[in-house]
């Protein structure tokens, strides 16, 4: 196993668990880079705290788990990204999804990047997501290796096609606030991941990817996996819209960072 150490990035994953695919997937993506002396911040939204994902989870000072209780069926992700980034204690963060994984030198990758100044966003991908299917997720999960992943990989599908903008991105924490964090304007599923790259371009921010693919782990899809209705599909058209047709000036005005102070996040969480 190669000798990296991620001691200043924070991992930034909310999760509902709505399947437990969905709770073998996040145990399995935090097993895997935890080795490496990762930070986490792991936030489960739900009906009732089950403690199932707190137990399972390792209790080290690298892993912080929270729990808020929502009875909302939407799962309003972006909201709850914003609150974990305003816990972090990190220089940098992986905004990551609770199924994805990629080859650990593809973070490190990204981490020099952000470090000698080339870019101010690093995707630790090349823009192609591989679909993982059940079996070999099952197979993975038992033998976790990104050589079996890379082995198998003609097994696999794209999946959105050939430049994919989300699963997870690398990024400094204070640029990550100055551009907006996440637009809260998605409720629920929606294009954030593209209207979040392209307020990045009108900022100004150079954006790169790395060489390598990112893998999604197969898991089952809720409302929260796809629009909810035709106005719900035209309400995040508009706010994708707004960010593309804005400069810099007008998109610090309509989105800003909902940063809070230490007594607010303890109210929080």
């Amino acid at each position: 196993m190669a000798n990296y150490n991620f001691d200043q990035i924070t991992f930034i994953i909310p999760v509902r668990l709505d399947s437990l695919f969905r709770l073998e997937n996040v145990l399995t993506v935090v097993r895997f880079f935890h080795r490496f002396h990762a930070h986490f911040i792991i936030l489960e939204a739900g009906d009732y705290c089950s403690n199932i994902l707190q137990k399972m989870l390792p209790k080290d000072k690298w892993t912080k788990y929270y729990f808020i209780q929502d009875q909302d069926i939407v799962f309003h992700r972006t909201h709850y990204i914003n609150l974990m980034t305003n816990l972090a204690k990190t220089r940098y963060l992986a905004i990551w999804d609770s199924d994805v994984l990629v080859d650990p030198c593809q973070i490190q990758m990204s981490l020099n990047d952000l470090g000698n100044g080339s870019c101010e966003v690093a995707y630790p991908y090349n823009g192609e997501l591989m679909g993982v299917d059940p079996i070999l997720r099952s197979l993975f999960i038992e033998h976790p290796s990104i050589s079996f992943l890379r082995k198998n990989i003609r097994l696999m599908t794209f999946l959105y096609g050939p430049n994919v903008v989300g699963g997870g991105f690398v990024i400094r924490r204070d640029k990550y606030i100055e551009s907006g964090g996440e637009n809260e304007e998605f409720y629920g599923w929606g294009p954030e991941d593209y209207e979040r790259f392209y307020r990045w371009k009108n900022y100004g921010y150079r954006v790169k990817n790395e060489e390598g693919v990112m893998y999604h782990l197969y898991h089952t899809r809720d409302l929260n996996g796809k629009y909810r209705s035709t106005l719900h599909q035209n309400l995040c058209q508009d706010a994708l819209n707004i960010t593309c047709h804005s400069n810099k000036e007008q998109l610090r005005k309509q989105i800003k960072f909902k940063y809070s102070s230490d007594s607010e996040r303890n109210r929080n969480l």
